[in-house]
């Protein structure tokens, strides 16, 4: 096996370097075709919204410009891990060994488990999903690769709240510890369904972590501690010896670090193929942050973009700690501090840009071990053993554990193994994506939507959708992005007008301004994403279609 792997690392790095090689002498050839439209249609259409939004400056000396140094990169990036593989294969074999033989007792995965259900009993809006399963169908986009689903799928208010009444009460059997694992794999693949619905309709909240840990609490023994389980377990078998620490219980553990490794390592490593050390340390970073603030609306108390040390230090700290979070939780002298700097990070980008990730700061919890803090509070005086009890759990044992926990290294090996590849590729799907990596060049301009309405007393009155407080009590204000985003990035007229449409005729049905008006006109609006430029935007406006 081993053999095995270092010759497919070798492929890797000789394609690499084959790749770096034909992209010196081809690359500009690509990217020309990309510009004149000549490409993948995908490609074609990204370039096309992309120029649209600033065609004076973003010429082909533009894309030539940026676009020459990304696949260098990725390449340079493919062969600095594989080269880290082979090393971790030659003399990393013992790190990673004890990093899953580690033990943990099973109040640790006990309480991961309630606070995860916590979270998402807590992040699951019901009014929300069957709000969106009654929108028009000309409104729903599918996720990459799901487009199949939308024929087959029922996306109606019925199915909806019948479906999430059945999640809501699996989560709640799942958080006192009820059939566990049954409960968790239930919610898993209702969740599919219940925290999928609003994914469809143009833009893609990632909470998708929930879903993967709530599939790897459902192979493992999650149910062994602080649950009904354990006491009705306990009640029935009075002779049973108390839980002890086992790697049984770890092991789940060890797979929620890594994958939130994975989110954290490809936004990096995006971050640098697409903008380089130039992301940091050149203004794409404000411009990133300008444009999150011009989306909602919103200003930080403190302007960290005023400060160009503190702000360049900011950006080299994001990417430091994007990059190398996965390896530090393998060891446990460097695990603590990776946490540590995991919470500051989803403090920072919070108070800077407002972008709350808390259901993924939550799952911090599974780096604690809650047994030690326990004993080291004062007076302290508590009985591990009783919280609930397991038939053959030891770690002498050895073989009782490795059976038991290969459902676990199953079901965390598959997720691993997606994310990584869509890591790599940049698929944003549900439920499994590259999670945002806010990755690019210096962006001064973004496309926006304005709606113009005529009033019977002969009035007229503007409404900016990121502006306007009334509209964004209706619909949270990040999947009012992504239903007026799917209008701007429509392929042809006919699909603006068709999605135009159908987006006017829902703000007439949720909010009275658009039913009073006697005209409406929806336009696409090119604005400054620069506070200090706010007062000429939009810089440019077109008009997309009107509604008398």
């Amino acid at each position: 096996m081993r053999r095995f792997l270092v010759l497919f690392s070798l492929i890797i790095i000789a394609a690499s370097i084959g790749g770096w090689i034909w992209w010196s002498m081809s690359g500009d050839r690509v990217i020309e075709a990309a510009f004149n439209g000549r490409s993948l249609p995908y490609v074609n259409k990204y370039v096309s919204i992309h120029r649209s939004i600033d065609p004076e400056h973003r010429t082909l000396e533009y894309f030539l410009r940026n676009g020459r140094p990304v696949l260098p990169r990725l390449f340079g990036l493919i062969i600095v891990v594989q080269i880290l593989f082979l090393v971790a294969l030659r003399y990393g074999t013992s790190t990673i060994k004890n990093f899953f033989s580690e033990v943990s007792h099973p109040i640790n995965l006990a309480i991961f488990r309630v606070v995860l259900f916590s979270a998402v009993l807590f992040y699951c809006d019901i009014p929300q999903v069957i709000q969106f399963s009654g929108f028009p169908s000309a409104l729903r986009v599918a996720p990459f690769g799901l487009g199949w689903l939308l024929t087959i799928v029922p996306i109606n208010p019925a199915w909806a709240l019948a479906l999430s009444c059945i999640f809501i009460l699996a989560c709640v059997s799942g958080l006192v510890g009820f059939f566990s694992r049954t409960s968790a794999g239930v919610a898993a693949v209702l969740g599919l369904y219940v925290l999928g619905v609003p994914q469809f309709f143009g833009k893609i909240d990632h909470y998708h972590h929930l879903l993967w840990f709530l599939a790897i609490l459902a192979a493992a023994p999650c149910g062994d501690a602080l649950s009904l389980d354990s006491l009705l377990g306990a009640r029935k078998n009075k002779n049973v010896a108390p839980l002890q620490p086992s790697s049984l219980y770890a092991i789940p553990l060890r797979f929620v670090m890594l994958l939130l490794g994975i989110i954290y390592f490809f936004a990096g490593a995006w971050k640098f193929i697409i903008g380089g050390i130039g992301w940091a340390t050149t203004d794409t970073m404000k411009d990133m942050l300008y444009a999150q603030w011009f989306r909602l609306g919103w200003m930080p108390l403190f302007r960290i973009d005023q400060h160009p040390l503190l702000c360049t230090a900011a950006g080299l700290g994001v990417m430091f700690f994007e990059l190398t979070f996965i390896f530090f939780v393998f060891f446990p002298s460097t695990r603590k501090a990776a946490a540590v700097g995991g919470l500051l990070f989803h403090l920072a980008i919070y108070l800077f840009a407002h972008i709350n990730f808390w259901s993924l700061a939550v799952c911090y919890v599974a780096f604690v071990d809650f047994v030690l803090l326990f004993r080291r509070l004062p007076n302290a005086n508590f009985r591990f053993g009783i919280f609930g009890s397991h038939q053959e759990i030891a770690d002498r044992q050895l073989q009782i554990v490795n059976r038991k926990s290969k459902p676990v290294i199953i079901i965390g090996g598959m997720l691993l193994v997606i994310n990584v590849l869509c890591g790599i590729t940049l698929v944003d799907s549900w439920p499994f994506a590259v999670y945002p990596t806010f990755a690019g060049v210096e962006e001064k301009y973004l496309q926006s939507l304005s709606v113009i309405l005529d009033n019977p007393d002969g009035t007229r009155s503007e409404i900016v959708p990121y502006e306007d407080r009334a509209l964004q009590t209706v619909f949270h204000p990040s999947r009012m992005i992504g239903l007026f985003t799917q209008v701007l990035w429509a392929q042809d007229s006919v699909e603006v007008h068709r999605r135009g449409m159908a987006l006017l005729h829902l703000l007439k049905e949720n909010d009275p301004r658009f039913r009073q008006a006697s005209s409406m006109r929806l336009y696409e609006d090119i604005c400054s994403v620069i506070p200090e430029e706010s007062e000429k935007n939009p810089v440019r406006r077109k008009l997309l279609l009107s509604l008398p």
